[in-house]
């Protein structure tokens, strides 16, 4: 029997935080069971063995104090009744990435809006004070809605996207600036020369203008012949508006593919054509492969994650506040090939399949 098997070990062996481990040993926290069951395997296999005083002062203290699971919460700037479930998948996986890991960490996890009908700062403040949450997770908040105001050094922080908010905080987001070269270079690859990116207003505010810094970046590195003004989506356009607004830009561009962070672009290039092809498009926002579209997929579930883990480190080491110096985590997606964006030389990509290729 291994008695020099520490907590740790148990907890690499089992994929969980040693937190959890420690929980789920004492029967404590809401742990699933197969998360309980992963770590007793991994603790008889270490042959780990909880030291006895520890355990004792534990279990005194498990009777002395209560022992709510720690809380955190989700915050977004739009509420359900403006879409937030129906409209904005992406927001429904964000969510349940950090809510399902937050369950296997051993928090309580709450979804709160700032919205009308729902909170401002102020009462959002005096709910986060009574509820005991001191762990928050801004979920991608939007430039043009509410603004979110709170004492920051009480709370521990980390942000989804809302790149556009200060202070600066641990920040999480699927990799736009890697979404828009990949989808640039796969377009060359596959033949298209005069490639336009359309992209919103709000878009560009969110992300730091990150889909055209790499846009940029590539239009650099081609003939300047061949490279296009991008075009941007005023805000609150419906696709009416914004296909009208298309039609002069790709006319004086002469475009032959456009990429978009829009999942409608499909809809609004399919009229257009140029010398007597239609123009193809690919989109650097599914959440998942859609048919016939080319484009970009991006594992949401996984930022959602991968947040929580980085929230539940602040926490167990008591950084609260604006960070001195704050971290930046980028996930990058996967590229399909779709009707959207056939081959437009016959001899390009000849033998190519609708494989997703990993970035």
């Amino acid at each position: 029997m291994n008695t020099r098997s520490t907590i740790k070990d148990v907890a690499l062996v089992a994929g969980v935080h040693f937190a959890t481990v420690s929980k789920s040993l004492r029967g404590i926290g809401c742990i699933p069971a197969a998360t309980r069951d992963r770590i007793r395997l991994a603790a008889d296999r270490l042959g780990y063995m909880r030291n006895p005083a520890f355990h004792a002062l534990s279990q005194r203290r498990a009777h002395s104090t209560s022992l709510r699971p720690p809380k955190i919460a989700i915050i977004s700037n739009r509420s359900p009744e403006e879409g937030f479930f129906r409209l904005f998948p992406h927001y429904r996986l964000l969510c349940q990435g950090v809510q399902q890991h937050a369950t296997e960490l051993g928090y309580d996890c709450e979804l709160l809006f700032l919205d009308q009908g729902h909170h401002n700062s102020k009462t959002l403040r005096r709910h986060l004070k009574r509820a005991g949450i001191r762990g928050l997770i801004l979920a991608a908040l939007e430039p043009s809605r509410r603004a979110l105001d709170l004492p920051w050094e009480e709370f521990c922080v980390v942000k989804i996207d809302s790149g556009q908010m200060q202070p600066a905080f641990t920040f999480v987001s699927v990799d736009q600036l890697h979404y828009t070269r990949l989808a640039f270079q796969k377009m060359r690859a596959l033949g298209y020369r005069r490639i336009g990116l359309a992209t919103g207003i709000e878009d560009e505010k969110a992300t730091g203008d990150l889909h055209t810094a790499a846009y940029l970046l590539e239009q650099a590195a081609i003939p300047e012949a061949e490279r296009v003004e991008p075009f941007y989506f005023e805000v609150g356009w419906r696709t009416p508006q914004a296909r009208k607004a298309l039609i002069p830009w790709s006319r004086r561009e002469q475009v032959d593919a456009v990429i978009s962070n829009w999942m409608q672009i499909r809809q609004l290039v399919r009229p257009f054509h140029i010398k007597q092809k239609p123009v193809a498009c690919a989109t650097m926002c599914m959440t998942t492969h859609v048919r016939g579209l080319a484009g970009i997929v991006g594992d949401l579930q996984l930022v959602g994650r991968r947040a929580i883990a980085l929230l539940a480190g602040l926490i167990q080491t008591g950084q609260y506040g604006i960070p001195a110096a704050a971290s930046y985590t980028y996930v990058k997606g996967i590229w399909h090939d779709g009707d959207s964006a056939p081959p437009r030389d016959p001899n390009v990509f000849q033998n190519s399949s609708t494989r997703s290729k990993p970035a």
